[in-house]
């Protein structure tokens, strides 16, 4: 008669089994995190490269609008000088004109004043040569 003994597993190879099976599923875990991680970092990495060219394109576009605002400006600064320079040859042939016109009035007064006393003069003359005939009548 033969009996057959079948093996007893301890518990002592029971627990390193059930504790390799645990490093096995936290292993596994692990290994998953480690994907999704290197997943997001593509993702990332794609991403900030995208966000890059989108700044130079950004950058490109400002420098552009940078230069045309500065042109505008230049060329804007050039019309308010000849602007300026206008307004100031204006001013001065509106005061040479204003100085002329007050110039004349003041002579034509002047004239008339003295043709008034001309006119006056001859008449005060001929009174008092009148005036100094009668006398020596």
């Amino acid at each position: 008669m033969a009996f057959f003994i079948q093996p007893t597993v301890s518990s002592d190879i029971k627990q390193k089994i059930q504790e390799l099976n645990e490093i096995r599923t936290a292993l596994s875990t692990l290994d998953t995190y480690v994907e999704n991680q290197q997943n997001s970092l593509k993702k990332l990495s794609v991403e900030k490269l995208e966000l890059e060219k989108e700044r130079e394109k950004i950058e490109k576009i400002l420098q552009i609008d940078r230069e045309k605002i500065n042109a505008l400006f230049d060329y804007q600064a050039a019309v308010e000088g000849r602007r300026a320079w206008l307004e100031i040859l204006i001013s001065f042939f509106i005061g040479v004109l204003s100085s002329s016109v007050v110039t004349f009035f003041a002579i034509r007064m002047q004239n008339k004043k003295d043709e008034k006393e001309e006119r006056n003069v001859p008449h005060n003359q001929a009174n008092s040569a009148d005036a100094k005939s009668r006398a020596a009548d």
